[in-house]
């Protein structure tokens, strides 16, 4: 039996909770970004076209935080 093998390591659970808190930072990171991206993008356009799509420039905040 390799030490690969060997189930319930010490320390097993603690390198779990570490991994997982690293994969939520860079997910809420990631979500974060897109959230800028769908902001600027929106910034952009002209009133008229944010009028086709049925926003006005108030809206864009609240569309960037469902963005997420």
């Amino acid at each position: 039996m390799s030490i690969y093998e060997v189930k319930n390591l010490p320390g097993e659970a603690i390198s779990t909770r570490v991994v997982h808190a690293f994969t939520r930072v860079v997910e809420r990171a990631i979500e974060a970004y897109e959230a800028r991206a769908t902001r600027n993008a929106l910034r952009e356009l002209s009133d008229e076209m944010l009028d086709d799509i049925g926003l006005n420039r108030w809206d864009i905040e609240a569309v960037a935080r469902r963005s997420r």
